[in-house]
C-alpha cells in the first residue's frame, strides 16, 4: 500500500518551530476553569434561563387558533342533542330508546339570544323508518324512525331530522315526541362551518360537566332546548 511522502525537512522544521503553550497565569488567585466545569456553568445558565421563560408563559395568555367567528357572520352552524330515558343514566346508550337530533341553521345566535324551543308541532308528517346506523347497531338497537323537523313561525329558522332508535318495535311504536324534554339530554353541541373547517361554539355533556362551554357567552343562562349553563324549560 503506497504510503504518504511527507518530506523530513518539513516535518523537522515543524518540530523545531512549534513551542509549548504559555502556561496560564492565575488573576488574583483564580484558577483555570475546567472543561467540566464550563459546561456545568453552562448547564445552569440554560436550565435558569428555561425556568424564567417558563414563568413568563404562565401568567400569558394564548389565543386559540380555533377561536370560532364572532356572531352575525352568515355560515352554516349545526347541532347536534342526544336524548335517552332516565333511568339510562349513566349508560345512556344503553336504554330501551334513543334520540339523536341534527339541526342545521344560520341563525345560532338567536337561538342563543332569543331561546331554542320546539316540540311536535315542528314535525313535519310522514316519518319514515330508517336504516339502522353503525354507532345504533353497536349499541344493541335494532329498530329506528326518521322523523323530519323544520322551523315555524317568525322565531330563528333552522331544519333537521331526529332518529329515534329502539331495541324492541313495540318501544318504538309507543314512543312518542312529548316524552322528550331538555331535562333527558345529555349530550349536545353546536358547530359552525363545514368540514375541516368546523369549530365547536357550543358544548354540553352531563358526563363530563366541567368541560361545559360557551364560547361566545358562558355566563349567559340560555333558554329553551339550551341545557346549560343552567337547565332551561323546553316549550
Amino acid at each position: 500500500m503506497p504510503s504518504l511522502c511527507i518530506p523530513s525537512g518539513s516535518r523537522r522544521a515543524k518540530r523545531r518551530h512549534s513551542t509549548p503553550p504559555p502556561a496560564y497565569q492565575s488573576i488574583d488567585g483564580t484558577e483555570p476553569e475546567t472543561t467540566t466545569k464550563k459546561l456545568r456553568r453552562l448547564s445552569h445558565d440554560f436550565s435558569t434561563l428555561t425556568l424564567r421563560r417558563r414563568e413568563k408563559l404562565k401568567d400569558k395568555k394564548f389565543k386559540s387558533r380555533e377561536e370560532p367567528p364572532p356572531p352575525g357572520l352568515d355560515i352554516p352552524y349545526l347541532i347536534l342533542m342526544d336524548i335517552a330515558p332516565r333511568e339510562a343514566a349513566p349508560e345512556y346508550y344503553r336504554g330501551e330508546w334513543l334520540a339523536c337530533l341534527e339541526f342545521t341553521t344560520r341563525d345560532l345566535p338567536r337561538l342563543m339570544a332569543e331561546g331554542f324551543f320546539w316540540d311536535e308541532g315542528n314535525v313535519v308528517p310522514g316519518n319514515v323508518v330508517g336504516d339502522l346506523r353503525q354507532y345504533e347497531q353497536q349499541f344493541g338497537f335494532r329498530h329506528a324512525r326518521v322523523y323530519k323537523c323544520q322551523s315555524r313561525g317568525k322565531g330563528p329558522e333552522w331544519t333537521g331530522t331526529m332518529r329515534v332508535s329502539a331495541r324492541d318495535l313495540k318501544v318504538l311504536t309507543e314512543f312518542e315526541i312529548g316524552m322528550l324534554s331538555v331535562d333527558l339530554v345529555f349530550r349536545m353541541e353546536a358547530n359552525c362551518g363545514s368540514g375541516n373547517t368546523r369549530q365547536k361554539v357550543y358544548q354540553y355533556s352531563v358526563l363530563e360537566e366541567e368541560k361545559n362551554f360557551n364560547a361566545w357567552s358562558e355566563e349567559v343562562v340560555l333558554e329553551g332546548w339550551w341545557p346549560w349553563p343552567r337547565i332551561g324549560v323546553a316549550h
